[in-house]
């Protein structure tokens, strides 16, 4: 009988170090002397927040820990401490690293952990700036009132197969980035909202026209007066702001061509 797989909620902590290859061409030596180094920081702060290395490969390394402010906290600390090596003037090979943290399902096999808990902390890493921390919204919502950091708003973000909502802790003000957010989802919805409220004002129009010609009512001065309130979107923001904007425009525009209607200007609104 197969055994049972291992399901549990984990803290994941993701790192590697820049530009590692092209420091092995210039000089292996001194990079793998530096890289030890650093690994000796890192095991330090794992240890002094509860953190358990669980995979590395050469230059990087995967950590679980209980706690998603221990997890912040230390990999807070690693940046800061790496910086600060960086700056002696014995430190042969400046290494820097990036660090992705995650809070997910996970898959434990044989002493490792597996799965898309791990996937997106790694993800994370990979999109997080060098000497950075990047975190999903996951962490961001556990540690977000309990640390003392500031936090950048990323977003949705989508890489390769995997999407989540990201944020930078600002270490310093020149992390602050502006990425576009991924918004396919919210502009097929939006898409979708409007093709159908033409599609049905569409269907009213034609059924008032059949009408009209059955009853020779051509000439008849009444038309429907028709008032479009402005579209809102749940999502924050100015993007999104700017989308059921452009929907409210866009669907007004196109009802205003039939002659049967009368669309009261979208300023109207601002009475009722």
């Amino acid at each position: 009988m197969s055994k049972e797989i291992e399901r549990k909620i984990a803290v994941i902590f993701a790192t590697d170090v820049v530009g590692y290859s092209k420091h092995m061409e210039v000089d292996e030596s001194e990079t793998v002397k530096n890289l030890r180094a650093c690994e000796k920081i890192l095991i330090k702060l794992f240890k002094k927040h509860g953190g358990s290395l669980f995979n590395t490969g050469g230059d990087s390394f995967l950590a679980e820990f209980p706690s998603a402010v221990g997890a912040v906290e230390c990999a807070v600390e690693f940046q800061n401490e790496i910086k600060a090596r960086n700056t002696v003037e014995k430190t042969t090979v400046p290494l820097q690293f990036r660090v992705g943290v995650n809070t997910g399902d996970v898959v434990k096999e044989k002493g490792n952990l597996l799965g898309d808990g791990v996937n997106i902390a790694a993800r994370l890493e990979a999109f997080a700036q060098t000497g950075g921390v990047t975190i999903s919204k996951s962490v961001y919502d556990y540690v977000k009132g309990k640390t003392k950091y500031e936090y950048n708003d990323l977003g949705i973000q989508r890489i390769k197969q995997n999407e989540f909502h990201a944020y930078d802790i600002l270490l310093n003000l020149s992390q602050k980035r502006k990425l576009k957010a991924h918004k396919s989802n919210v502009l097929v919805i939006g898409a979708i909202a409007a093709t159908a409220l033409l599609g049905l004002i569409g269907l009213f129009y034609f059924n008032i026209n059949s009408q009209d010609t059955n009853n020779n009512k051509f000439n008849d001065p009444n038309r429907i007066s028709l008032l479009l309130l402005p579209f809102k979107l749940q999502s924050k923001g100015d993007e999104g702001t700017f989308i059921a904007n452009s929907i409210t425009d866009h669907v007004s525009t196109t009802l205003a061509g039939f002659d049967k209607l009368f669309v009261f200007d979208k300023s109207s609104a601002d009475y009722f």
